[in-house]
């Protein structure tokens, strides 16, 4: 399934409180009444190399994600606040680019992701890219610390709840031929520091936490290497339930407190972003020209943050609600010089992050603020005029490739990210 960034990185959906309804899926009649409002798109900069890119954001505005350090030597997990990047260092990692990553933040400032130990994986597998035992860590009160894995060599943590709970997947002891050592794997829940191994739908070996609410349901995926079955799950009370919806193959990536979902579904027309609510799942309309999309994040206003690409590849960022959907970039104030291409989270404020190109052509990690009423006083927001309803959907997207200028063992890195990191984190 495509798609572009962390690779970045990854990150997930469903609602189930007193069964499971009929799965069926449509189009939603939009609303659009509303005029939009213009969103500052800030750069979060660097640690001082020339890459980044953010993928979690709490609703105080903090975001996390990874960065190129000086001379683009390392790449290490970063903590983005109040216009200070600070690095969170790594567990080790190779000699050409000690690597960690962070892909959630809660709003105690709790932090999870992985890193890259110095400790060559037994077993061969290429994990994180190096063949180096790589890990799962929470940071807290800005110290990292592993968290136990179930056998295995290796493991990440994806996304952490209000309540500390960490969604994730971990090696399992028994290596299987038939599966890419990238996906392999048994998904797991940590409550307390304890590593708890989750249920996985008949049939299926493997599988995947992509993300966690509030009140411990957790959503991804299950599979199987050797029969190619594939299966869209929630967990709740400790049971996997499958939510396949029929001829249309979705996976999700996010979930949030009122168990709406999004996530990409195909059909033989391609992939599309969708909404799932009250057992329905919805393709969202597209932006013009583009032929694929991709729901990335939800909140609880409902208001979806995702990915949408022409057929040349060439992408920009959406915003959908209430059955409308907008370009990021076309929403910008005036005088911004980012063009986002990929997004991460999108907070309860309406923020989000993710990966933009800067006038130089660089690729930084950003940070977009609606200039609506609960944000009129952020920087970049005064003043701004609104933009009316009728105004163009659209702005010139972007080829999304990496740079060019970047070390070859960087690019290498982002290569093989992007070929993995979206299946497993989205």
């Amino acid at each position: 399934m495509k798609r572009i960034g962390l690779d970045f990185l990854v990150i997930l959906v469903w609602v189930l409180s007193f069964g499971f309804p009929t799965q069926t899926y449509g189009q939603q009649p939009p609303d659009r009444a509303k005029p939009p409002v213009r969103y500052t798109l800030t750069d979060l900069g660097t640690l001082g190399g020339t890459f980044s890119q953010a993928f979690g954001v709490n609703n105080k505005g903090w975001v996390v994600g990874y960065s190129t350090t000086a001379g683009d030597v390392g790449l290490h997990a970063f903590l983005w606040r109040d216009g200070v990047m600070t690095d969170l260092g790594t567990l080790g990692g190779s000699d050409s680019l000690p690597y960690s990553l962070a892909l959630s933040i809660n709003n105690r400032g709790e932090m999870v992701g992985f890193s890259e130990t110095s400790t060559a994986d037994p077993s061969g597998e290429n994990f994180c890219g190096d063949f180096l035992i790589c890990l799962p860590v929470v940071w807290r009160r800005g110290v990292m610390t592993t968290l136990p894995i179930l056998g295995g060599n290796n493991g990440v943590a994806i996304d952490i709840n209000a309540r500390g709970e960490v969604g994730g997947r971990t090696d399992s002891s028994e290596f299987d031929s038939a599966c890419d050592p990238s996906f392999t794997g048994t998904p797991v829940l940590w409550e307390k520091g304890r590593v708890h191994e989750l249920p996985t739908v008949p049939g299926d070996t493997h599988g995947n936490v992509s993300s966690i609410n509030d009140k411990g349901e957790a959503s991804g995926f299950t599979f199987d290497c050797k029969t190619g079955s594939f299966h869209p799950v929630l967990w709740q009370n400790g049971k996997a339930i499958d939510i396949t919806v029929a001829n249309l193959g979705i996976e999700p990536d996010d979930i949030n407190n009122k168990g709406e979902a999004t996530g990409t579904g195909g059909d033989s027309n391609g992939e599309h972003a969708f909404l799932w609510k009250d057992g329905v799942a919805t393709i969202l309309e597209t932006l013009p020209d583009t032929v694929e999309s991709h729901g990335n994040s939800i909140n609880d206003k409902g208001q979806v943050a995702g990915q949408s690409c022409t057929a040349n590849g060439d992408c920009t960022v959406f915003i959908w609600q209430n059955g409308v959907v907008r370009d990021l970039n076309a929403l910008a104030t005036p005088g911004s010089y980012l063009f986002a291409v990929d997004p991460g989270k999108i907070n309860a404020r309406g923020q989000i992050v993710g990966l933009a190109f800067t006038d130089a052509g660089d690729l930084h990690g950003f940070l977009a603020t609606p200039c609506d009423q609960e944000n009129k006083k952020d920087e970049g927001c005064r003043k701004e005029p609104e933009i009316s309803a009728n105004a163009s959907p659209v702005r010139s997207r972007r080829s999304f490739s990496v740079p060019e200028n970047l070390p070859p063992v960087l690019r290498q890195r982002l290569a093989h990210r992007n070929r993995r990191t979206m299946q497993l984190m989205k």
